[in-house]
């Protein structure tokens, strides 16, 4: 058996984490064997993969791996079940035991507890209506707010905002476009104009510094458009805060200051781009937001799952728009429209509002077809979008095939990033900020020769050639960086953006502040870090860029799938130029991301 675990662990099918936990655990019960050591490996694996568990019926029986030199095999499903509830390490849900068997499902204990929790959380926040709302000042409010409703069809931001004032738990989901922030701002109005308005506090919180640094810029966008007046419009907040920052990080712990114990100061909590939210960070959050305080949950179902363990907003977001016939008649009244029932709700269908109109893209351009193809999941008609040459937005051309027209390619790259440059000499952090949103490199791949680590290197190589940065020294005005840890000490997030400008005489790497300011550091006080020319599709979540070069290479094909493309594709707002085979892009479009979870069964 040891064997066998260290061959897979030399394939890195295990990593040594998970022989570490499979050692612990015979040391705790000599008589566990195959099913239960593999298990509990896989089940450890799991996480690293984006998943909360290991999915018993989907492995069972099959190689491990699963490719043409299998070096082991999975036992069958009963025989499999059978070892693991007869094991003294597993228990059921509920009991505390190093794994958890839940149906086929098995978990490391703690990330049953996590879904445990947010689903537990949830259900009780999604029973619960609002205390003393004024229906009337509601109506008046969403009829000032929302003054111009569709053609046809409801007015779902209007919805999303009765919603909100009505409910405890509000879950709003909408593609690039569809005003989600617009929304927010506007429901925060109608929550002041209520009864104890005066008295809300309320917090603005996204995953990253990129989140909160743009919602924070399109909450006081929108809410300088209200029809409001300036008392009002002043206590919707002004800053937007990490949730790290939110919850109070510690360095000294992965818990935060504010928790069950001690909850937040709000009354009102709206978290933004929530599908970059990771399990165990959104159960902490749930954790931490009062029980009788509102939760606003944003995000886009159809992008991409976090890169750690879970795809929360994507499960609680599930379904069309449709209410139980009770209160689907309660708010059809107030928003003054019929609003569609259903037979059988999703778990959180009174809660959950998924826009549907776009404002984003040109009636005349084929940004908008192509992003509603690949999230329908629609080969032939994002294809269709791809070939047709007289879009002004979207370019598809191939990637390139041999080493003379990759070198052309990557100066072509570089030669888009020379505004940024000689923006950032100017020592002007906005000019400098403004030029790099103008124009973005998304990546599908991370590594390889290829992939985005590749190519930033590349990138930068072809500016010295050119003489546009210095020939020698790490370090030059322009020079842009992203944050590929947290310090909790600085501030400093994961997926946060910094670029190099002159100070004194030196340089300094400046990032955005949720205030809509700037703070700058030394270039050695800095935790880790990478070049920011090419970003993963993955850390580009989060970002509006002008112009994106989105590159999918040959290796992808394995690897694509419909929520890294969409995401990808998804990121502009003027100009797409996509690079990638027919065969990977159709090979995306087929293939939603699948992630072995228990939270939807918990929910329902």
């Amino acid at each position: 058996m040891w064997a066998a675990l260290q061959a897979l662990r030399e394939r890195e099918v295990l990593s040594d984490v998970d022989l570490e936990l499979a050692r612990l655990l015979a040391e705790l019960d000599p008589q566990a064997d195959w099913p239960v050591i593999l298990g509990a490996c896989l089940a450890s694996r799991a996480p690293q993969r984006g998943e909360t568990c290991l999915d018993l019926a989907a492995r069972a029986g099959a190689p491990i791996p699963e490719d043409d030199e299998p070096g082991a095999e999975a036992p069958g499903l009963e025989a499999w079940r059978d070892a693991l509830a007869g094991s003294g390490l597993v228990g059921d849900p509920g009991n505390f035991r190093p794994l958890i068997l839940e149906g086929d499902r098995l978990y490391l204990q703690r990330y049953w507890a996590y879904e445990a929790r947010i689903a537990e959380d949830l259900i009780r926040r999604a029973g619960e209506p609002a205390d003393d709302v004024d229906e009337a000042a509601l109506q008046g409010s969403l009829g000032r707010l929302f003054p111009e409703p569709p053609e046809e069809g409801p007015d779902w931001q209007r919805v999303a905002a009765a919603v909100a004032v009505l409910r405890r738990l509000t879950v709003i989901t909408g593609g690039p476009g569809t005003g989600k922030t617009t929304t927010v701002t506007r429901l925060l109005a109608a929550l002041l104009e209520q009864p104890q308005g005066e008295e809300l506090r309320i917090a603005l919180a996204a995953p990253t510094g990129k989140a909160a640094a743009r919602m924070q810029e399109a909450v006081r966008h929108a809410r300088a458009e209200l029809d409001l007046e300036e008392s009002p419009k002043e206590r919707i907040p002004a800053e937007a805060r990490t949730l790290h920052r939110l919850l109070g990080a510690r360095s000294d712990s992965i818990g935060f200051r504010h928790d069950r114990d001690n909850p937040l100061p709000f009354d009102v909590v709206v978290v933004d781009e929530a599908s970059m939210v990771d399990v165990a960070l959104f159960a902490k959050l749930l954790d931490a937001v009062p029980p009788k305080a509102r939760l606003v949950i944003v995000g886009d179902r159809d992008q991409l799952a976090p890169v750690e363990a879970g795809s929360v907003f994507g499960e609680i977001a599930t379904g069309d728009n449709g209410f139980s016939k009770a209160f689907g008649k309660q708010l059809g009244e107030i928003v003054a429209t019929e609003l569609p029932f259903a037979d059988s709700p999703v778990p959180l269908a009174d809660n959950l509002v998924a826009l549907q109109r776009t404002h984003r893209f040109r009636d005349e351009g084929g940004l908008g077809p192509l992003v509603r193809a690949v999230r329908a999941g629609d080969p032939e008609a994002a294809m269709a979008v791809l070939r047709d040459t007289t879009y002004p937005d979207v370019n598809w051309q191939a990637m390139p095939e041999v080493r003379e027209e990759w070198d052309h390619l990557v100066k072509e790259l570089a030669a888009n990033f020379e505004p940024l440059i000689e923006a950032a000499k100017t020592g002007d952090a906005e000019k400098a900020f403004q030029a790099y949103r103008a124009f973005g490199v998304l990546n599908a791949m991370r590594q390889g020769p290829r992939g985005s680590e590749a190519l930033n290197r590349q990138i930068e190589h072809a500016l010295r050639l050119k003489g546009a940065i210095p020939a020698r020294g790490n370090w030059y005005p322009g020079k842009p960086v992203l944050v590929t840890q947290n310090d909790y000490r600085l501030k400093l997030f994961n997926g946060d953006v910094g670029i190099a400008l002159p100070d004194n005489g030196g340089l300094k790497i400046h990032f955005e502040t949720p205030d809509g300011g700037y703070r700058a550091l030394t270039p050695n006080r800095l935790p880790a870090f990478e070049s920011a020319y090419a970003l993963t599709v993955h850390k580009s979540q989060g970002s509006e860029l002008e112009r994106v070069e989105l590159l999918f290479p040959e290796a992808t094909l394995g690897l694509n799938s419909r929520e890294l493309l969409y995401t990808g594709v998804s990121r502009t707002i003027r100009r797409l130029n996509l690079r990638g085979t027919e065969a990977i892009l159709r090979k995306g479009i087929a293939s939603p991301l699948k992630r072995a979870s228990g939270l939807a069964p918990k929910l329902a």
